[in-house]
């Protein structure tokens, strides 16, 4: 025989577990006071949040049970106990808001200092870049040094060169007068005294003619002297006429003005040459010293060269550090919005579901039901708490 209707459901009644039954007198409850799940899950959620740390599990519950039994009555109609447990629950708000204020505060300075580092590391950019720019300024200004001390070198050369070829021609020139003069000289000894006298006869005579002939080209005498001479100077000194005589003391006289000023341009030239010589090693010391000077730089510039180098080098590995400690100011900026988030977030929903049950007012009809609902609503700790988790 098939069981009634009727007992059928007082079987399932039967069955219904007590979790079920406390979430729905919780939901019953809810629904009295004009409270949504969301705004009492809001305030559930704060309980059971992590910053919350100081409530043990029994603590946890029991606020978790107040939450219907007092925050979600009416202000004015709570009783002593629920005005009590809706202060705690205000406490434990306050608290979960300071420790994110807290969390906040560490994360600025944790930003601040990142930031500080990072201004270092800036400020240490600049200065490599400075020093850079100083090195390479230093190089550019080696170069140019190097490139008026090698000029000056280049120049240097030069003008012992010119020195010496005028030094070689002066003294080619004074050797020159020197042979000449002792060529004439001899000859006025020998050749023409032999020939003057008329002391060899006419073959030795010849000889001795064409070696005065070699001479006499150097002497500046009248044409027609030089085209009577070989006449004259072959002719013995019993043959030689009026003109005869006359050409031969001319030669005689020009040989020995030609001697005189060979003399006179040799005395002359010994102080030219000293000078010329002097002036030679004055060159040279120049010449030395500019060579000195520009290897000097030519150091100087390498020097300045390697330190720029370095300065690159420097300045590269700034900008390395400065770009690596980017991702931990990014990271310390990003844990300071989050945190800043957190609590913002828990202010714009948690709190603000616990300020609006804690603040609310009893609607005129319901202020009737408030004790039959205080009375009817009482829910198991533990049972609350998991109905609202």
């Amino acid at each position: 025989m098939a069981p009634k209707k009727g007992a059928k459901r007082t079987q399932e009644a039967a069955q219904v577990s007590p979790e079920v039954e406390q979430r729905k007198k919780l939901q019953a409850v809810l629904r009295q006071r004009g409270v949504s799940k969301d705004t009492y899950a809001g305030v559930v959620d704060a309980i059971n949040h992590p910053l919350a740390g100081d409530l043990n599990a029994d603590t946890r519950k029991m606020l978790v049970a107040t939450v219907a039994q007092g925050l979600c009555v009416p202000l004015g109609e709570r009783e002593e106990v629920q005005e009590i447990s809706v202060r705690m629950l205000d406490q434990v708000f306050e608290c979960i808001m300071g420790k994110m204020r807290a969390e906040i505060d560490t994360a600025t300075a944790a930003l601040d200092s990142e930031d500080s580092k990072k201004a270092q590391l800036q400020k240490e950019v600049a200065q490599a870049d400075a020093a850079l720019e100083e090195a390479s300024t230093k190089v550019s200004e080696s170069k140019n040094q190097l490139a008026e001390a090698t000029k000056a070198t280049m120049d240097a050369k030069a003008a012992l060169a010119q020195i010496e070829t005028e030094q070689k021609d002066a003294e080619a020139q004074h050797r020159q007068a020197k042979e000449d003069k002792e060529a004439i000289e001899a000859a006025l000894t020998v050749d023409f005294r032999i020939l003057r006298d008329g002391e060899v006869d006419a073959d030795q005579a010849k000889q001795h003619y064409e070696k005065l002939a070699a001479l006499v080209g150097k002497l500046k005498l009248d044409s027609s002297l030089l085209t009577a001479l070989p006449t004259c100077m072959m002719k013995k000194p019993s043959e030689r006429g009026s003109f005869d005589a006359m050409v031969v003391t001319t030669l005689e006289e020009g040989l020995k003005d030609e001697v005189a000023k060979l003399a006179e341009s040799i005395e002359a030239g010994e102080p030219e040459a000293a000078a010329r010589r002097q002036a030679a090693e004055s060159a040279n010391h120049a010449l030395e010293a500019a060579k000195k000077t520009q290897q000097e730089l030519a150091d100087l510039l390498n020097t300045n060269t390697e330190l720029k180098q370095e300065r690159e080098k420097d300045k590269q590995a700034a900008l390395a550090a400065l770009s690596s400690h980017e991702p931990e100011v990014k990271a310390a900026s990003q844990a300071k919005v989050e945190k800043e988030a957190q609590l913002q977030s828990f202010k714009d929903w948690n709190h603000a579901c616990f300020k609006l049950l804690r603040d609310a007012q009893a609607a005129p009809a319901q202020t009737a039901k408030t004790a039959e609902t205080n009375q009817e609503s009482v829910l198991d700790p533990a049972l609350a708490f998991e109905a609202g988790a």
